[in-house]
């Protein structure tokens, strides 16, 4: 069974980290929106990896995280945030943090230490 990603991303990196992530056998799930994505992982999306790559204000970002690990009980999906502060993503329950541009191999291999 392929690892499933799940990417929030409202630019254009998403194609590129959409079509990088499956070159390495990653079935991929897209969304623009925080909103969206809780929908996805609502309705049983079981991602394995969440690359967050979105300005938003912080207290979104935390929304979010909190809902994915408190809400949701998940503390196994690896939540990697793209171009934010490690103190922050850290407090609130992010796996790791990488800042912009990130770098693709950079992200592959933070999935892949994790897998």
């Amino acid at each position: 069974m392929k690892p499933q990603a799940l990417i929030i991303s409202n630019n254009h990196h998403s194609i590129a980290y959409s079509t990088a992530l499956a070159a390495y056998g990653f079935s991929i799930d897209t969304t623009r929106t925080f909103e969206a994505a809780r929908v996805l992982l609502r309705s049983g999306l079981l991602a394995h990896s969440i690359i967050v790559d979105i300005k938003q204000h912080s207290d979104e970002i935390e929304d979010f995280l909190r809902f994915v690990r408190q809400d949701l009980d998940n503390t196994q999906t690896f939540i990697l945030i793209i171009g934010c502060d490690k103190d922050f993503t850290y407090a609130f329950g992010a796996d790791t943090c990488l800042q912009r541009p990130a770098d693709i191999d950079e992200i592959i291999d933070s999935l892949r230490m994790r897998q």
